[in-house]
């Protein structure tokens, strides 16, 4: 049974603590006291890059900012000729790939984009297969 909480309190949030490890001990698990928190679940919980809520995920700012710093660091080595533009956009492709698992519709906009503006003009090999394939169907 859990019961409603006043959360600005410890005692509720050790009383659900208490009895959850009495139900983990049942099946021979038990929570690390310092890795386990118990949260409200508008509060939300990191996983994976991602921020779990109760009917949506959102990605971590960090992971933004990262792409972001990632994307400007692509483009002076593709400049630099350092790396190949296919490489850069299966990274970008792959990243596109990852943050679809969350609500990320307008950031996926945003940052294709921005993707376009610092590369304009420039088709990635794998973009010429894909065209290839649908003009033979």
């Amino acid at each position: 049974e859990i019961k409603e909480c006043d959360w600005s309190s410890d005692v509720c949030s050790s009383d659900l603590e208490s009895k959850i490890n009495e139900f983990l001990k049942i099946i021979k698990l038990e929570l690390h006291p310092d890795k386990s928190k118990i949260r409200r679940l508008n509060q939300g919980i990191c996983f994976l890059g991602f921020r779990a809520f109760n009917y949506h995920k959102l990605l971590k700012k960090n992971n933004i900012k990262q792409m972001e710093k990632k994307l400007f660091e692509f483009k002076e080595s593709f400049e630099n000729d350092k790396i190949s533009y296919d490489k850069v956009y299966a990274s970008m492709e792959g990243w596109i790939a990852y943050v679809k698992q969350a609500n990320t519709y307008n950031l996926r906009k945003v940052f294709t984009q921005k993707f376009e503006e610092l590369f304009p003009g420039q088709i990635a090999n794998v973009e010429i297969s894909r065209m290839l394939k649908t003009a033979e169907c």
